[in-house]
């Protein structure tokens, strides 16, 4: 589809849907919205603008004022806009970071955040080196079989763990202990514990990893970065110098957000 040209509908669109989609696109353009508008705007009923509103005030994506009574993007719209931005921030507020880490380390440097039960790298900065992890940009990968999957893992609230893996055996890494959802929920637990997670030869049996959280300045998750380095120069030796060096580098991430 060329630049600026007119999507064309699904072909079998849900009208309460678009309709309900279109009521939050108006908000691009107006600051409040009230039930008359929704109805002139959709060309429905008063009565089924109401009830469509009310859906959207119910899951939290507008909210009404008390004294107006017209309607304003609610919260849920706001962190939707805000995880987006947030999103393009960290990527390049990171990336000298990640350069400085990779100079300093000599290995390649992993950028990533957490959807659903999958990780989404967005950045990476290779190594130097003829052998070595290179970029994985644009990859999806099993979260539980990384060690940035598994450090934002690590960080969510029990109810969305069982969410995500509501099955009681998991699909195993090459090399990984971790094969049913007690042995997963337990080690999350450790990784929550010790502020960072390590993962070696699971997804790819000669890369190893250890990430650390992303945060905000209010706590919430924005990322994780990760060093990988092939196995061959992976040892406790490494990782000791690796983690502190790591965490300096996601703590100035984070004051800069």
């Amino acid at each position: 589809m060329s630049e600026g040209a007119t999507p064309k509908p699904p072909a079998y669109p849900i009208e309460s849907v678009d309709n309900a989609l279109q009521l939050l696109l108006l908000f691009r353009e107006q600051s409040t919205l009230r039930v008359a508008d929704a109805s002139r705007t959709l060309g429905v009923a008063p009565s089924t603008a109401h009830r469509l509103i009310s859906m959207l005030q119910y899951h939290g994506f507008v909210e009404q004022d008390p004294r107006s009574k017209a309607y304003r993007a609610g919260a849920a719209l706001a962190q939707i806009g805000l995880a987006v931005v947030r999103a393009m921030d960290v990527r390049a507020i990171a990336r000298p970071i990640m350069e400085r880490l990779s100079s300093d380390l000599g290995e390649t440097i992993h950028l990533a955040v957490l959807d659903r039960n999958e990780v989404i790298f967005l950045d990476s900065v290779e190594s130097r080196h003829i052998v070595r992890v290179g970029s994985r940009v644009g990859m999806r990968l099993p979260a539980h079989m990384t060690a940035l999957g598994k450090v934002l893992l690590a960080l969510l609230p029990g109810d969305r763990l069982a969410e995500l893996y509501p099955e009681e055996q998991i699909p195993a890494g090459a090399q990984t202990s971790v094969v049913n959802r007690k042995a997963l929920f337990k080690s999350l637990k450790r990784v929550a514990r010790d502020g960072h997670a390590v993962s070696v030869g699971e997804i790819e049996s000669d890369v190893a990893a250890v990430a650390a959280p992303i945060l905000t300045p209010s706590g919430h998750v924005a990322a994780a970065m990760s060093v990988a380095v092939p196995v061959s120069r992976f040892s406790e030796q490494f990782a000791g110098r690796a983690v502190p060096r790591l965490a300096a580098a996601v703590a100035e991430v984070s004051e800069k957000l």
